[in-house]
């Protein structure tokens, strides 16, 4: 049984926006960054995006969990929820409900007010927005 992800690699238009974004309203800071090697895309098999920059960001928590940002073109056009595969990631946060006051007027769009995930009392909370990539992002 998988019990937790190390790093998460999410495809974005532009580093900097997205830098920015995490960094100011999430709290994550760069702790990596470079171009995408030979034998990494082999690993992955996509060839082609060897030398695309990427941008490895990690929580103010310190925890040993990853934010993995590669630069790709083809993500112009792209609309959330609407491809094969994984289309979220989920992120624990201390308060749901006070992160989404503070993510008003942000990259970061609400699509999911924070709720109770089952109805009994202190139940966990989560909500969901889309952030600067137009990437969907469960917050729990």
């Amino acid at each position: 049984m998988l019990k937790s992800i190390i790093i998460v690699t999410i495809s974005v238009l532009n580093l900097t926006s997205v830098e920015d974004a995490y960094h100011d309203h999430l709290g994550y800071t760069a702790v990596d960054q470079g171009e995408l090697s030979a034998a990494v895309t082999k690993t992955w098999n996509t060839e082609n995006m060897t030398g695309s920059k990427y941008l490895v960001m990690q929580p103010s928590s310190n925890e040993k969990v990853y934010l993995r940002f590669v630069e790709n073109p083809t993500t112009a056009d792209h609309t959330a929820m609407t491809t094969h595969g994984w289309n979220s990631t989920e992120l624990l946060v201390k308060d749901p409900d006070t992160l989404a006051e503070q993510l008003a007027d942000t990259p970061f769009t609400l699509i999911g007010p924070p709720k109770d995930l089952w109805p009994t009392p202190n139940a966990p909370r989560a909500m969901q927005v889309l952030g600067p990539a137009n990437e969907v992002l469960y917050l729990t």
